[in-house]
């Protein structure tokens, strides 16, 4: 039989006392404590705002870490790929570092034989994927919101990623010629229906 409200009623509690705020968003395996992954685990209610709950960069470079173990243990099934951390892009936008101190983090072996190279980067509170396609040798920066103009208001962000791209990373390891890789503007981002 359907359950009534009360059953609703006893299951959100019950839900409530498992993931109190001790315990949502711990993860042994990625080194996380505290609150970190909560805006992943909880659901806002509407008469909740919902600023409280958009995904910081600790959830997206969890996300991606965990990208890069399943690509590493299933080798053979993924696209070999390079997940860089959010705080690369941070690095090279604010100028908090040069462009060859962001570079030295990086060590050849961590590149060798990848197809795709994924940077996540957020953009007037709004995250996108700038892309690297190795064997198609172009770049992307991907939006599945482009009506938002996010990428067009924040242009000069994503040249100096590009160009970090174009003009460092990817000659030192031995792409000479990056810098007439396209960059090309994608329109079939897919969207997440509400």
């Amino acid at each position: 039989s359907n359950f009534t409200n009360k059953d609703y009623e006893r299951l959100d509690k019950l839900e409530r006392k498992k993931l109190n705020r001790k315990s949502i968003g711990r993860d042994k395996e990625l080194n996380l404590t505290g609150d970190k992954l909560e805006p992943l685990l909880m659901v806002p209610r509407s008469t909740e705002t919902q600023k409280k709950y958009h995904i910081n960069e600790v959830v997206i470079n969890a996300f991606f870490k965990l990208l890069k173990e399943r690509s590493r243990k299933f080798s053979k099934a993924y696209i070999n790929h390079y997940s860089f951390d959010s705080q690369v892009a941070n690095l090279l936008i604010k100028g908090s570092r040069s462009e060859q101190e962001v570079l030295a983090r990086y060590k050849p072996d961590h590149l060798r034989g990848v197809h795709k190279l994924f940077l996540p980067l957020c953009l007037s509170d709004h995250w996108v994927l700038f892309y690297v396609d190795i064997n198609a040798k172009k770049f992307s920066c991907l939006d599945p919101y482009q009506s938002s103009g996010i990428l067009s208001f924040n242009s000069k962000n994503v040249d100096k990623i590009l160009q970090w791209f174009k003009s460092f990373l990817l000659p030192e390891f031995g792409y000479k010629d990056a810098n007439e890789w396209p960059y090309v503007e994608r329109t079939d981002i897919p969207q997440q229906k509400k």
